[in-house]
């Protein structure tokens, strides 16, 4: 591939967000400047009809193609493949900004590697105000991904903030999979499982940068409901799509939180006491303190964080539950005994995240046990 012959195109799928698209347009400008190929924007909406005729004239304005889409990120991206003109794809979101670079890093990123590479990942940065619910955010297990560049060579699957594809590859691939339950979550972890089952691979480029605000990430609700969300969708991802990636599990902590409580009715019952069905509450309570603390030692941060990073635990624990909640509806037994193998190799920093946890479970649960003969 020549990258001074190649061209781009952006793809943006979005709702409602008419307020950030002057600043995407104008970063996405800059970065055209610097690029000598062709470049295309083509925005996929699904507005309200005021916000839509906002939409579609900042379009006309900055010379982007303007598409109405259906209430699906899936499908809204899967228009945008089927509408480009270009060879290479990239997948920015409405609430991003490029950096002037960008289109230069993807490029240069394909002349230079194997034909086995089908796509490019790079980093996206947060930024805007900080609260203390970024620090919450920031210290939990669902940015990973959006910093995968900088950690590895080679990405499971890459968020569509900063993601550039081969297009002939997601024609071929099918695009993006449209047969998932809810509107959101999965698809672009889906696309990167498919192509990685093709022989082909994303590479990491931790100099191709976009933006991303952290207005859109400042809600725990939100967030929480995301969390729940993408735990839930996990099991229709990987339980019934791509099964080959489950393994034998040692129980997890929702596992044992559903065991204890089993058992502390039974004790309960048994003995005629109440103060067991306290148990579980004081297991988690532990666990939790002892993951933080954990977690505190091991990054070398201030013990003065350790409400941020008991909540990020409870982020976790959120999309955990999610799964087991989908499991329990879905009638899929498999959720009790099987995980997620993510990857060939587990990346060191969610091994490290996953032998904290198992560490604090087992603290937990030898603390409670003898707090209970205690009582």
């Amino acid at each position: 591939m020549k990258p001074d012959n190649c061209g781009i195109s952006v793809v943006t799928p979005t709702f409602n967000r008419a307020e950030f698209l002057p600043d995407l347009f104008g970063s996405l400008r800059k970065a055209a400047e610097n690029f000598k190929g062709n470049v295309e924007i083509i925005v996929v909406d699904d507005s309200s009809p005021k916000e839509a005729e906002i939409t579609r004239q900042l379009c006309e304005e900055n010379g982007a193609i303007y598409l109405a889409g259906v209430p699906s990120v899936r499908e809204k991206r899967n228009l945008g493949i089927q509408t480009a003109t270009n060879e290479i794809i990239l997948f920015v979101d409405s609430d991003c900004i490029a950096t002037d670079d960008l289109f230069n890093q993807h490029i240069n990123s394909y002349k230079n590697a194997d034909s086995d590479v089908a796509g490019i990942v790079g980093i996206t940065e947060f930024v805007g105000e900080d609260s203390w619910f970024w620090e919450v955010v920031s210290r939990s297990q669902f940015l990973n991904a959006f910093s995968f560049a900088r950690r590895m060579e080679f990405a499971p699957w890459a968020t569509c903030t900063n993601t550039s594809y081969k297009r002939r590859v997601l024609l071929d691939l099918g695009g993006f999979e449209v047969n998932f339950p809810f509107k959101l979550g999965a698809d672009d972890a889906d696309l990167g499982i498919r192509l990685n089952k093709a022989g082909l691979k994303i590479k990491c480029n931790a100099e191709a940068v976009v933006f991303h605000t952290k207005e859109t990430w400042s809600s725990f609700f939100a967030v929480a409901g995301r969390a729940f969300r993408w735990g839930r969708m996990d099991l229709h991802l990987y339980f019934f799509r791509h099964s080959d990636r489950l393994a034998y599990s040692l129980p997890k902590f929702s596992h044992i939180f559903l065991l204890l409580i089993c058992l502390a009715i039974i004790e309960s019952l048994f003995f005629f006491k109440p103060i067991p069905l306290l148990l579980p509450i004081l297991w988690v309570f532990i666990t939790l303190f002892a993951q933080a603390v954990i977690s505190i030692i091991v990054s070398a941060k201030s013990p003065l964080n350790i409400l941020y990073e008991l909540l990020a635990d409870v982020l976790g624990l959120i999309f955990e539950f999610g799964t087991i909640f989908e499991g329990i509806i879905q009638k899929e037994p498999k959720i009790f005994y099987k995980t997620v193998r993510r990857g060939p190799m587990l990346p060191n920093f969610e091994q490290t995240e996953w032998v904290i946890q198992s560490w604090s479970m087992w603290f937990g649960i030898l603390l409670t046990i003898l707090i209970n003969k205690a009582l």
